[in-house]
């Protein structure tokens, strides 16, 4: 006796993926008086930092906690970065 053959069952996964990145007024710089140089210099926020400098944000903080990169927060809260430290 010829038994049946096995039924091929084909199929296909379709992964998607969605990427999204809200960056709002993060990607920016001006000239500030760095307490650390002592001069004007470009200071930069931590995200625009690690962006140019090919860095992660966290390691921006991390190098502003060991004082390695000077930095002045503004009345606002907003922490800049000082170019001249890379």
């Amino acid at each position: 006796m010829k038994s049946k053959p096995e039924k091929l069952i084909r199929r296909r996964v379709v992964e998607e993926r969605q990427q999204l990145a809200i960056v709002v007024d993060s990607l920016v710089e001006g000239e500030y008086h760095c307490p650390g140089c002592g001069r004007a210099a470009r200071m930069l926020s931590p995200l625009l930092a690690a962006r140019l400098f090919n860095l992660g944000t966290r390691e921006i903080y991390r190098r502003i906690e060991a004082g390695s990169i000077h930095f002045v927060e503004l009345p606002d809260r907003s922490l800049f970065v000082c170019g001249n430290c890379f």
